[in-house]
Parts: structure tokens; sequence; C-alpha cells
């Protein structure tokens, strides 16, 4: 049986993988892969094909000192791993490089961005589901077709705007962490509004350690736009708009994040997914 051969079978039977992870209520309630779960399976399962998987090199792709919402500062590292599998029955080799970014104010951030980096392998190279990634295609958030953002578009469907910070946690630019990574959120400031961006992954932790060369400039976002609803207390139900962003295009720096490989289509996901009541009324009535 050839290295490719038992790579396609542990594919297959990732379908096995118990879906522990349960996404909000407002992503639909859906169930899904949670990362740990499958790096447990994926062990096991190349284990028992005699198919190992080490890190065989590492390389720093970004280093940078930012500031810390508390007046410290951290360090937020980006690294390049290539993982190599070797197949201990015929030698056969094949490789899969990702990217990872962690952030530590002592020094455990390269920690943080190798755990990163294996976290992106698994799910990208062995293409698993997780909360980043529905599996429904009728969740109650998914945009409307005919939704269309207040900002300047591109002709390859881009959003042009400003990038302004806000001071509620769906749009401060400050990193936070979660199960599924790191989440980043900001306004797009157009001409006739704005639309709340949200990020996720390298693409949050790269632009936070661009953060001044960011913040305040004229930029282009890449992803998918989704509705929010929200019905305050005795009032009608009000919508807003929201960008789940993959790409972004910042003026000096190039385009974020830095690996250039298109990833999978990722569908909107809040950036608080634990805002109450009162906080969403706080987020809808920002001006946008």
């Amino acid at each position: 049986m050839s290295l490719a051969t038992k790579l396609a079978q542990v594919m297959y039977e990732a379908e096995r993988i118990p879906k522990n992870g349960t996404a909000p209520t407002v992503m639909g309630g859906y169930k899904f892969v949670q990362v740990g779960d499958a790096a447990d399976y994926i062990r096991k399962a190349l284990a028992e094909k005699v198919v190992s998987m080490l890190p065989t090199a590492i390389e720093i792709v970004d280093q940078s000192e930012v500031p810390t919402k508390q007046g410290g500062s951290m360090t937020v590292m980006t690294v390049r791993t290539t993982w190599t599998l070797t197949d201990g029955e015929s030698g056969e080799t094949a490789t899969i490089q990702s990217l990872g970014t962690g952030g530590d104010s002592g020094d455990k951030y390269s920690m943080k961005a190798q755990t990163s980096a294996m976290k992106y392998a698994l799910l990208m190279g062995f293409l698993l589901s997780t909360g980043d990634d529905p599996e429904g295609a009728t969740l109650p958030d998914r945009a409307p077709r005919n939704a269309e953002p207040k900002v300047e578009q591109t002709d390859d469907g881009g959003l042009v705007g400003e990038v302004q910070v806000g001071d509620k946690a769906s749009s401060d630019f400050l990193v936070r962490q979660s199960p599924e990574g790191s989440a980043l959120g900001f306004r797009l400031r157009g001409g006739r509004g704005g639309i709340l961006v949200e990020c996720r992954g390298p693409l949050a932790d790269q632009l936070f350690a661009h953060r001044d060369a960011v913040v305040g400039k004229r930029v282009t976002v890449w992803g998918a736009i989704s509705e929010r609803a929200f019905t305050p207390k005795g009032k009608p139900e009000v919508t807003y708009q929201v960008l789940a962003a993959n790409r972004v295009r910042v003026p000096d720096i190039g385009t974020l994040p830095a690996d250039t490989t298109p990833e999978a289509s990722e569908p909107s996901r809040a950036v608080s997914d634990g805002l109450d009541a009162d906080q969403e009324a706080e987020l809808l009535a920002l001006e946008f």
C-alpha cells in the first residue's frame, strides 16, 4: 500500500472523529470536530499504518513587539513549519507546510506559534471540519444573496475602506484567544457607511503585529458577508452586516496573511460569541 493510499484512508476514516464541539446558538448550534480530538485520532490512525508525522523545518516568518491593552508589550511570532510524513514500510515521504502565529508577554510566544502551526497542518492537511467551517448550508446567520455592503467594492469582490478601532470587544483591534484560535475585529469605514470585520487565525495575529501600519489606513478586505439580527427589548428586530475576512491588503505591507495559498471558505462567525444582549445592543448602536 502506497503512502498516498494510507493518507487517503486516514482522511476517509476521519468521518469517525466524534463531533464534541457545539457552536453558539446564533451560529445554528451545529456540532463540529475539536482540534484536540482530531490530533488524538490522526496520531493513532497514522501510527496504525506505520506512518510518522514530524516537524522537519521551522522558519520564522515574522517577529515583532506590540503593545497590550494593559500598557505593557508582548512578542508576536509567526512561523512556517514543514511537516514530513514518512511511511515506515516503504520509506516514501510527503510534506505539509503550515503557518502559525502566537503572542505572549513572557517567553511562550514561540511555543504558541508552533502549536498554532500544528493545528493548521492537521486542519488543512487532512481537510478536517471544525467550528470555523460549518457543515450546514442554511445557517440562520448566512447572508442573503442580495446583501450589499455600504462600502466600495472592487471587481474581484474586495471591500475598500479605512480601518477604524471601536471601543467594544468586537471592534477594538485586540487579539483574543479562543478554542478555535486567535480572533480580532475592527470597523471598515467607507463613503456610504461601514461594516464590522472579523478576522481569525494567522490573519488576526499578523494584523495585530502590524497594528500601527494598519489602523487608520485604507485597505482592501476579502471574505464572506453575513447579516446578524438582534431584537432590542420592546423594539423591532435590527440587522447589521459582518464581514468574515480571509485576506486583507495593506499599503506598504501587501496581502495578509503572509501565506498566499487560498484558504477554505470561512463562514461568518462572531469575534465575541459570548456577547450578552446589552453588549449586542451597544454594538448595534455604533454608527456604521
